[in-house]
């Protein structure tokens, strides 16, 4: 860019005494210079564009946490003190560094942070569509992690509980969270869990390949008794995850021991996530003869 406007500098003499001349300059010169494949088309900045914290675009405060998690930005604005001051905190401890996860005996991490947490938005999309289709009232995340599914459930106007074995998770998913909304808690798969009420929809997404083989029973067993109508399960192992300890698992693996449990493959909702996740270890599991929800 600096060589063309040595060697060609008509257009940024053209620039002379225009409004904002560097908004335009630099990306007109690079996308005419370089090949489309070479240019990421969209510039990593978050930026807020509603008035709040006394300004538009926002002030940036502790409440906007959540999105920078959502991808890979490089810039946000607008930072303002003291506004933005538990914001720079958090980024500094969450973000710009990061820490090992900790395996319990159990299979659950001890991890105190975020960027080790996968999330999909279109899994996440998925969920929201099936709550309304089938009309749920209720849902839980069994291995909710930092609790972002959650948080993203919630804003939708899902009523979703979160449960991990991370002892962190309560303090981090009340970084997610709006102010005074209830964090997720700490519950162990591979304990007997307590359960007054099933939910309609239990999501339960990559946690049984890292549980023992020994805890696997009791783990599924506590899944069935938390669902009402629906449990959604997948139990992939990211390639970044391989190197914890974790058993490759195939629904074959998985699947008989649900059936034995009262539940069945809803395959029409199964092909769906498939679709969606664009992998085959998930499924969807529906009480055997059960009806619909209906309220």
């Amino acid at each position: 860019m600096l060589d063309y406007t040595d060697r060609f500098p008509s257009l940024y003499g053209r620039m002379w005494m225009t409004f904002v001349p560097e908004e335009c300059y630099v990306a007109t010169v690079l996308v005419n210079l370089m090949n489309k494949e070479d240019i990421v088309p969209w510039n990593h900045r978050f930026i807020r564009w509603k008035h709040e914290n006394g300004n538009r675009p926002a002030n940036l405060g502790c409440e906007h946490f959540h999105y920078l998690l959502e991808d890979e930005y490089l810039f946000a604005r607008k930072i303002e003190l003291p506004c933005s001051t538990v914001l720079l905190d958090r980024i500094d401890r969450y973000l710009l560094q990061d820490k090992d996860i900790r395996l319990m005996p159990t299979g659950g991490w001890r991890y105190d942070g975020f960027l080790k947490y996968g999330h999909d938005k279109k899994f996440c999309d998925f969920v929201t569509q099936m709550w309304w289709d089938i009309g749920a009232r209720t849902g839980i995340d069994m291995g909710c992690g930092a609790g972002y599914y959650v948080s993203q459930w919630r804003s939708c106007g899902l009523a979703f509980a979160g449960y991990d074995a991370n002892p962190h998770t309560p303090d981090l998913s009340g970084m997610l969270l709006p102010e005074g909304d209830a964090a997720c808690e700490v519950a162990d798969l591979t304990e007997e869990l307590d359960i007054p009420t099933p939910f309609d929809i239990v999501v339960c997404k990559d946690v049984l390949p890292y549980i023992p083989e020994e805890s696997v029973s009791t783990a599924i067993g506590n899944l069935a008794r938390l669902s009402s109508h629906f449990i959604l399960l997948s139990w992939n192992v990211t390639e970044s995850m391989a190197t914890l300890p974790h058993r490759n698992m195939t629904d074959g693996d998985i699947i008989p021991h649900f059936e034995k449990e009262g539940y069945t493959v809803e395959k029409y909702m199964t092909a769906r996530l498939h679709v969606v996740l664009k992998r085959k270890d998930c499924c969807v599991l529906t009480r055997q003869n059960l009806p619909l929800i209906d309220y």
